[in-house]
């Protein structure tokens, strides 16, 4: 009859009440998200007092007759310490690396382009628990992507894993600092990895360089015995690349196609981006055992990945991170990734995992991806070889200098002199004026924004504007110097564009400053949420 949980949405997701602490609930690059599981045995009802926000709400459903206890105000204050203890190491997670214990096995080795290097390791009943990798080279960018790791268990066919070097830790290209539960990359450049990788017998590491550049590494393997049984499986990874791929038309590109029995467990996307439009609009979509429609559909990469509106700042975190976006907006390489540790996607038969290529610009890109999972011998999946041509970082095309319309006041620049709500420059594209434009979100109607306009010398102007019309934008009353210029702005399209040129009139403007303030009023009946 009443809710277990009532708070307002940004304490949930924010971090800063109880169970829903930092780091497991927290607010990275505008995106919120809480990690926190709840319970519950036969139904569960999530409802908000307003509707305009983007959301992911994933669940598992557990075989009928499975015990569940289901979440309590009560049962949170008996797991308190538990939780918080999980979220100082969720803080922390680049701290587990000093604590890595067991038999260590060591690999040393200095690699000519087309050598390789291997090292096998026999120890029955095992487990691979922690890996350290120093890479030492005057163009690491090139040899982390162009040395392949390949790990063998128990001597399959193929390896198992196969992926570029600093990807398969999770960073590309180069060094990215991050710190996260199941990888990492150092400031000093040093690459961990604590996924946990069982096998019966033996297992090969294998480092292959494909590159044409010389490089000195270690890899040190920390094992503990592992009790393999039945429901054992070996640890996977894959990667994929492809340039150049074109914006237009639309299409989805796959992450991982994988047949047999197994766990999802996370992937990295590497984007090259040569334009400062965001590139990730698409949606992923995930198909779990032959469905048709898939039972993991997503509201846009940037939400996957567990940020939001495309934003560039970068961001860390044990479960998801932006370690590099290069910018102005989101031109150049960008690297983000996403650990599915609690939330791991159990699959039985198949797995299919797509991301739409839905780019703003009519252009064309490059992706590298690297996928994580579990699967039982047997599994099959369809990684193509990796070649030295699959290997090479694609560097973006030279960004021209935005264009800027002669004698203009750019909105990004304009001074702010009041304001409810976010004003904030947003790199944009480069058919605007100067490349950006001034956004203002998080208001509602009745609120106003108040602007400088700059005039050198007093007189009579007449004053034109040129607008941004989006789906999620609203109607707005604009004023000069308390001189009502047009009393109902509508902002909306579907789909973003700008306006012309338009005039709002002739003002006696003083020397100095004068002021816009603009006033939301509304929105379309035909908008979605937001007055922007």
């Amino acid at each position: 009859e009443k809710p277990v949980t009532e708070m307002p949405l940004t304490d949930m997701l924010g971090g800063s009440v109880a169970p829903f602490i930092n780091p497991i609930a927290n607010e990275v690059s505008k995106g919120w998200n809480s990690y926190l599981p709840i319970p519950y045995a036969k139904h569960c009802k999530v409802t908000t007092g307003k509707w305009d926000f983007y959301y992911h709400i994933n669940y598992r459903t557990y075989e009928k007759g499975t015990s569940v206890k289901t979440f309590t105000s009560d049962l949170a204050t008996e797991h308190r310490e538990a939780i918080e203890t999980v979220a100082r190491t969720l803080a922390e997670p680049d701290a587990a690396i000093n604590k890595l214990s067991g038999t260590r096995f060591d690999a040393e080795f200095f690699l000519s382009g087309g050598e390789s290097s291997s090292n096998v390791y026999q120890s029955p009943r095992t487990a691979i628990h922690g890996m350290v990798c120093t890479v030492r080279s005057g163009k690491l960018e090139e040899v982390l992507r162009g040395s392949l790791l390949e790990i063998t268990f128990d001597g399959a066919e193929k390896p198992q894993i196969c992926a570029p070097l600093g990807d398969f830790f999770g960073t590309a290209p180069g060094i990215n600092p991050y710190a996260s539960l199941s990888s990492g990359a150092m400031e000093d450049g040093v690459l961990y990895a604590r996924w946990v990788m069982p096998f019966k017998e033996q297992v090969e590491v294998r480092v292959r360089n494909l590159s044409s550049t010389n490089f000195y590494a270690t890899i040190e393997v920390y094992c503990k015995k592992y009790d393999w049984t039945k429901n054992s499986m070996y640890f996977h990874s894959g990667f994929r690349s492809e340039h150049p791929i074109k914006t237009r038309p639309r299409q989805d590109w796959n992450f991982l196609d994988t047949n047999g029995k197994g766990r999802f467990v996370g992937t990295m996307l590497h984007v090259t981006n040569n334009v400062k439009d965001w590139w990730g609009e698409g949606d992923e979509k995930i198909y779990v055992d032959g469905e048709t429609f898939p039972s993991h559909f997503g509201t846009g990469s940037e939400d996957y990945f567990g940020y939001a509106w495309c934003w560039p700042d970068k961001f860390v975190h044990a479960y998801h991170n932006q370690p590099r976006c290069d910018g102005p907006g989101n031109y150049g390489q960008t690297c983000v990734s996403r650990f599915h540790i609690i939330d791991n996607i159990p699959f039985t038969k198949s797995f299919k995992f797509d991301m739409e290529v839905w780019h703003w610009a009519d252009t064309h890109i490059a992706m590298a991806e690297t996928a994580w999972w579990y699967a039982f011998e047997g599994n099959t999946n369809t990684f193509a070889a990796l070649t030295a041509d699959n290997l090479k970082v694609i560097e973006p095309l030279p960004l021209p200098p935005p264009k800027k319309v002669e004698g203009a006041l750019e909105g990004e620049e304009l001074k702010v002199l009041a304001k409810t709500g976010s004003p904030e420059r947003q790199d944009f594209s480069d058919n605007m004026s100067g490349g950006a434009h001034l956004w203002w979100r998080l208001a509602k109607p009745g609120d106003t924004l108040s602007l400088a306009i700059p005039v050198e010398k007093a007189g009579k102007y007449e004053v034109f504007a040129v607008f941004t019309k989006a789906g999620d934008y609203g109607i707005h009353k604009l004023s000069i110097n308390d001189k009502v210029v047009i009393e109902s702005l509508d902002l909306y399209n579907n789909g973003v564009i700008q306006t012309p040129e338009q005039s709002l009139g002739v003002f006696d403007l003083k020397q100095g400053g004068n002021t816009l303030n603009v006033t939301i009023t509304g929105k379309n009946e035909k908008a979605v949420p937001n007055f922007m």
